[in-house]
C-alpha cells in the first residue's frame, strides 16, 4: 500500500501547490500541505484509512480534508484537485516542479510575465526579466535559473550546451577509468544536434565491459551498454572492434538519410559498410580512426555536423561557412531595454570579438514587459548610437529595433520613425495561439512591409520548451522572397530558429540569412556559434549569410534594402 499513500502525499501536495499559485485562501494551503506531511508520517496502515474517522484522529487532518482523501482512495483521483487542474494551464504546473521557486513565485511569473512552462522562464530569466519584478531580483533569478536547468536535465534531454558540457565532463570520467583505451563520441552531440536525447560514445570491444561498469551502465545487447550519466541524460557505450572503430564512428555520428545514402554509394563502389566495419568482397578494409575510413572509402571527408542531409555526399563542402568567417551581428541587446549590458560594454565586447560592425536592436514600444523603448527613447537611443560611433571608429554601430510584429502584422510605430532607423528586426513575441491562416497572415504582412530588414526567430519555438506557432512556412517564405528581406538565424541556443532544415531552400530562392545571436548579456555575444554549427548543418556556404560581408558590404546592404522605403 506504499503506493497508496505515495499517491495521496502527492495528491494533496499538488493541492496546497495549485491553491497557492491561484492565490486562494491561505489557510487552506497550510492545511493541505501539513495533512499531506501528517499523512506522509501516519503511523496508522493505510488500509484503515477508508473507514470512518481514523483520518480525521490525525492532527491537521479535518473532516473536509479526509472526505477528499477517502475520494482519492476509492475513485483514484481527487474532484478539488481536479478543478484546479483546469485552471492552471500545463505548463504552468510545470513551473511548480522548478527546484527553488515555490508556487507564490511561480503565479507571479505567470500571471505578470505570461510565461508558460520552464523553458519560457529560462528565456525570460537569460533576458532579465525576473529582476524587476516584486519578491525576485539577481540573486533570485540566478537560483532559478539554475533550478530550470536542473529540471531540463532530468528530464533527460539536454540543449546542446549541456550536452557538450556533458560530454566533457564523460571524457575525463572515461579516461580515468580506462586510462589508455581507445574510445570516441558518436551520437547526436558529436552532429551539433540543437536538441541532444542521449550520449554515446564507442570504446574498444576489450575494455568496454571494464568502462560501463566504472560509468554504472548495465549491458542491454551484445555490445551495447547502457544506463543514465549524472546530468540525467540516457548514456550509451557501444563495443567495437579496435581495427574497425573509425567505421563505428561514422556510422553512429550520422542521421540516418545521411547513413543510408552513404552505404547506398558505397554499395554501388563495392564496399560493404555496417555499424561492424567496412568491407571490399568480403575482405575487411581496417578503419581504426575515422579519418582512415574516408580514405578507405575513398570519399572526401564530411564533418558529423553535416552528417544529415544526402546532398552532403554530392556537394563541395570546402566553402562552408566556419566561425571564422563572421564578420559581425545585426540583433543584439543593450540596457535601454531588456539587456544586462551598457551600450558601450556591448560595443566594446563586439570589438574584443574582431566584428566589424554590430546591429542594436532592442525591444519596441509594445514590448512592455522588457521595457521597450517608447518613440522618444528609441530617438535617444539611436543619439547615444551615434556618439558611441564617434568613440569607435573601428566599428560600424548599426541603429536599429527588434519591432514587434503586432497581432494584425503590423509594427510598432509609424513609418516615419522606422524609415530613420538603420534595420528593423520583426518579430513575434505574443499571440502565438492564432491559428494557421491569421498567424501566416500576419507574418506575411510583416515581411512585407518595406520597413522590415529581416524577420526574427521566425517560428517562435523554445527547445525543449515551445512548439512553433501554427503557420504556413512555404507562405512566409514567398513573401521573404518578393520583399527582399533576410531571415534571422537566431543563434541563441534555446531558439536555433529559424530551423537548419530550411536552409537549402532559402538558399536556392535567394533569400539573405543572418546569424544572429540575440544577445541579452556580453557572454550572448558567443552565441553566434551555434548559429554557425546549425548553418552548417544546413550547408550554408560563406555567401549565403549576410553577416559574411565585410563591413562596407552589410552597410551597403542595409542601405539597398532601406532604399525600397521610397
Amino acid at each position: 500500500m506504499l503506493k497508496v499513500r505515495e499517491t495521496v502525499v502527492a495528491a494533496l501536495e499538488e493541492l496546497a501547490a495549485l491553491s497557492e499559485l491561484l492565490g486562494e485562501n491561505p489557510f487552506k494551503v497550510r492545511a493541505y500541505a501539513n495533512a499531506a506531511r501528517t499523512l506522509s508520517k501516519a503511523s496508522q496502515p493505510v488500509e484503515s484509512w477508508g473507514e470512518p474517522s481514523v483520518l480525521e484522529a490525525l492532527p491537521g487532518v479535518g473532516k473536509a480534508i479526509a472526505e477528499k482523501v477517502r475520494e482519492q482512495i476509492a475513485t483514484g483521483s481527487m474532484h478539488k484537485l481536479e478543478e484546479l487542474r483546469t485552471k492552471v494551464p500545463p505548463g504552468v504546473r510545470e513551473l511548480l516542479g522548478v527546484p527553488g521557486l515555490g508556487p507564490k513565485k511561480a503565479g507571479v511569473l505567470w500571471r505578470q510575465l505570461g510565461l508558460q512552462s520552464p523553458g519560457e522562464l529560462e528565456y525570460a530569466c537569460l533576458e532579465n526579466r525576473l529582476v524587476t519584478l516584486p519578491g525576485f531580483g539577481p540573486k533570485t533569478q540566478a537560483k532559478v535559473l539554475e533550478g530550470v536547468r536542473l529540471l531540463a536535465r532530468r528530464r533527460g534531454k539536454l540543449l546542446l550546451p549541456s550536452a557538450l558540457e556533458a560530454q566533457t565532463a564523460l571524457a575525463a570520467r572515461v579516461e580515468e577509468a580506462v586510462p589508455g583505451a581507445r574510445w570516441l563520441f558518436a551520437g547526436e552531440a558529436v552532429r551539433l544536434c540543437p536538441v541532444v536525447s542521449g550520449l554515446e560514445l564507442i570504446l574498444e570491444a576489450g575494455r568496454a565491459a571494464e568502462a560501463a561498469a566504472a560509468l554504472g551502465l548495465f549491458p542491454s545487447a551484445p555490445g551495447l551498454f547502457e544506463g543514465e550519466s549524472p546530468e540525467g541524460a540516457p548514456l550509451r557505450l557501444r563495443a567495437a572492434a579496435p581495427e574497425h572503430m573509425g567505421s563505428a564512428g561514422v556510422w553512429f555520428a550520422s542521421g540516418e538519410p545521411f547513413r543510408e545514402a552513404l552505404r547506398a554509394e558505397l554499395t554501388r563502389s563495392g564496399l560493404a559498410w555496417t555499424e561492424e566495419g567496412l568491407w571490399r568482397e568480403g575482405r575487411p578494409l581496417p578503419a581504426p580512426s575515422e579519418e582512415s575510413f574516408w580514405r578507405a572509402a575513398e570519399r572526401a571527408p564530411v564533418p558529423p555536423e553535416c552528417r544529415e542531409l544526402p546532398e552532403a555526399l554530392a556537394e563541395d563542402l570546402s566553402e562552408l561557412v566556419t566561425e571564422g568567417d563572421l564578420r559581425g551581428a545585426f540583433h543584439v541587446h543593450t540596457d535601454w531595454s531588456d539587456g544586462g549590458a551598457t551600450l558601450e560594454e556591448m560595443v566594446a565586447a563586439a570589438e574584443a570579438l574582431g566584428w566589424e560592425y554590430v546591429g542594436f536592436c532592442d525591444h519596441s514600444a509594445s514590448a512592455v514587459y522588457a521595457h521597450g523603448l517608447e518613440p522618444e527613447r528609441l530617438l535617444a537611443q539611436r543619439a547615444a548610437i551615434a556618439e558611441a560611433q564617434a568613440r569607435h571608429p573601428g566599428i560600424a554601430l548599426f541603429a536599429g529595433v527588434e519591432s514587434d510584429i503586432l497581432g494584425g502584422g503590423e509594427l510598432d510605430y509609424s513609418d516615419e520613425l522606422l524609415a530613420t532607423l538603420d534595420l528593423v528586426v520583426a518579430s513575434v513575441h505574443g499571440r502565438f495561439g492564432l491559428d494557421e491562416e491569421a498567424q501566416t497572415e500576419r507574418l506575411v504582412r510583416a515581411v512585407s512591409h518595406p520597413a522590415t530588414t529581416m524577420l526574427g526567430h521566425p517560428t517562435g519555438r523554445l527547445l525543449l520548451s515551445r512548439e512553433p506557432y501554427a503557420h504556413r512556412w512555404e507562405a512566409v517564405e514567398e513573401a521573404l522572397v518578393r520583399a527582399g528581406a533576410a531571415v534571422e538565424l537566431n543563434a541563441n541556443p534555446h531558439r536555433l530558429d529559424v530551423d537548419w532544415t530550411r536552409l537549402p531552400s532559402l538558399r536556392r530562392r535567394g533569400v539573405p540569412v543572418a546569424v544572429n545571436p540575440d544577445a541579452h548579456s556580453v557572454a550572448g555575444l558567443a552565441d553566434v556559434r551555434y548559429g554557425i554549427w546549425a548553418a552548417r548543418k544546413g550547408l550554408a556556404r560563406r555567401g549565403d549569410l549576410l553577416n559574411t560581408l565585410e563591413r562596407e558590404g552589410a552597410g551597403e546592404w542595409l542601405r539597398s534594402k532601406k532604399a525600397r522605403l521610397g
